[in-house]
């Protein structure tokens, strides 16, 4: 009974237009219709496909650098651990340093380690190898009772033996952070994150450090191996985010470990001939995303001490929307830092916007040929009946 009154009054309201347009409007409002509703899914659909791959890829990315970096640190505890067991064992005579030289130098020789191993020992004696990952290089640096206060640096040959005098520097092994830190909690630990001295300053380190001790619990030294956080930066820089994606590693107290996109994330002062680092916070960085990022966590956190688990959130930066993945790194030792990974949503729109305008563009296509063809179609039947209606009139 309702649909009688409303035939009715539709009825009337057409009555009052053209044949033509009774017949076209219609077929055209339903082109319009189902161009717009497909234009809207297509677009709806590809959001959510980006929501998903981008938490994704986040996420995945995120794991990858954790168990990098876990893996990495986790080589340096091993090495000291097998060093340590050596010297326990009377195979290792840490007073005896041409047998610790030889020892340090099969081991990096071997592969074990692309870093520094050291010891230094309560007289201030020091003895250590490095690989020079630029060249290949292996150098030797010493200091005894009778080099004091200088260590002298040399480079090894393809044997381990001193080939070359290259020169001396001031040191003292137990004033550094490795060996203070070893010394104050009397067990294997990593130091706090420091400048590198035999780079000058230039980079950043990390020290796996293990206190040595003689029959009697006293102090003889401290093992080290100390690793550059810069092959971290590498490896961050090496994978394969997205166009625009970063990613970085930052402490709990918000200080920079390493970024994808800055190669220094430190300040260098200097004092007259000397250089000093300090570390830089995330939120200070010069990398719009890394500060941004790290703002909106204190923001949406409190603090970062506050994030526990996998995270995964999004925010604007500059009107620009950005995915990102946190992930805590934890060695279940002292290591823990945050692994941060961003994304800006553009990075996947661009296709999911382009396919959207193919479509539009197709469906404005297919809406105007079936415009003329509903034109055409609407001529082809209105005539006959238009001729018809003529008739009548000329017979009436």
């Amino acid at each position: 009974m309702l649909f009688k009154p409303l035939s009715l009054t539709l009825g009337k309201m057409f009555s009052k237009f053209p044949l033509k347009t009774v017949l076209i409007v219609p077929f055209i409002l339903q082109i319009v219709s189902a161009v717009g509703l497909v234009g809207y899914f297509s677009f709806t659909n590809g959001r959510q496909t980006v929501d998903t791959l981008a938490n994704q890829l986040t996420k995945e990315i995120s794991t990858r650098i954790e168990q990098h970096v876990l893996s990495y640190l986790n080589k340096s505890y091993q090495v000291l651990r097998v060093t340590n067991d050596a010297i326990e064992g009377g195979n290792l005579d840490v007073n005896n340093f041409g047998a610790m030289r030889a020892y340090f130098w099969q081991i990096i020789k071997e592969g074990d380690l692309e870093s520094d191993l050291f010891f230094g020992n309560e007289q201030g004696e020091f003895i250590g190898v490095e690989l020079n990952p630029d060249n290949g290089e292996i150098i030797f640096r010493i200091r005894t009772i009778a080099t004091q206060p200088v260590r002298e640096i040399y480079r090894l040959d393809s044997r381990g033996n001193a080939e070359e005098f290259v020169k001396v520097k001031e040191y003292d092994p137990r004033i550094r952070p490795w060996y203070q830190v070893a010394k104050k909690l009397g067990q294997p630990t990593w130091s706090s994150i420091y400048a590198a001295f035999s780079r000058a300053n230039t980079s950043l380190d990390i020290s796996a450090v293990r206190p040595i001790f003689n029959s009697t619990g006293q102090l003889i030294g401290v093992l080290a191996n100390q690793t550059s956080l810069t092959r971290i930066t590498e490896f961050l820089k090496n994978l394969n985010i997205s166009p625009n994606g970063q990613s970085f590693i930052m402490e709990r107290s918000g200080d920079l470990v390493v970024s994808s996109q800055i190669s220094q994330p430190f300040l260098t002062i200097e004092f007259g001939k000397k250089k000093k680092i300090k570390r830089l916070q995330a939120i200070d960085s010069d990398s719009i995303t890394v500060s941004s990022t790290a703002k909106h966590l204190q923001k949406e956190f409190g603090n970062f001490d506050e994030i526990e688990g996998s995270k995964q959130i999004n925010f604007p930066i500059d009107g620009e929307w950005y995915y990102a993945s946190i992930m805590p790194v934890r060695d279940g030792k002292v290591i823990d830092w945050l692994v941060v990974v961003v994304v800006p949503e553009n990075d996947f729109m661009e296709k999911i916007n382009t396919n959207t305008k193919n479509t539009i563009l197709f469906s404005l296509a297919a809406l105007i040929v079936a415009i003329l063809i509903g034109i055409v179609t609407t001529n082809w039947i209105s005539q006959p009946i238009l001729q018809l209606n003529s008739a009548a009139k000329e017979i009436a």
